[in-house]
């Protein structure tokens, strides 16, 4: 994703919110942060890879350009202990089911 995190907060926010975004979604997630002055901000850099675990795979600094190998058997693994789809998918507790019958 296009990413632009700028100079103050922005790189740790960046190193908050992105592990747990690939974590609570157990997909990999690889922002490509700005770096400099562009469209009346200062970007911070920072680019990198995290693995669907919320594990970073790849930082490599401010401008260095990162490729980094996404294994479909991480995700895989990340996926099959992150119980998150298999709570999706399981039917709501009576208590959370919309009932028709009864109105306001």
């Amino acid at each position: 994703m296009s990413a632009l995190f700028s100079v103050g907060n922005g790189f740790p926010e960046s190193r908050t919110w992105l592990p747990a975004r690939a974590l609570d979604n157990t997909v990999h997630v690889l922002p490509a942060n700005h770096t400099g002055a562009t469209g009346g901000w200062t970007a911070c850099g920072g680019s990198a890879v995290w693995g669907p675990d919320g594990r970073v795979q790849a930082c490599p600094g401010d401008t260095t350009v990162v490729t980094a190998y996404l294994d479909p058997d991480r995700l895989s693994a990340a996926r099959s202990v992150e119980p998150l789809f298999a709570d999706l998918a399981a039917p709501a507790p009576e208590a959370l089911r919309r009932r028709d019958s009864v109105r306001a």
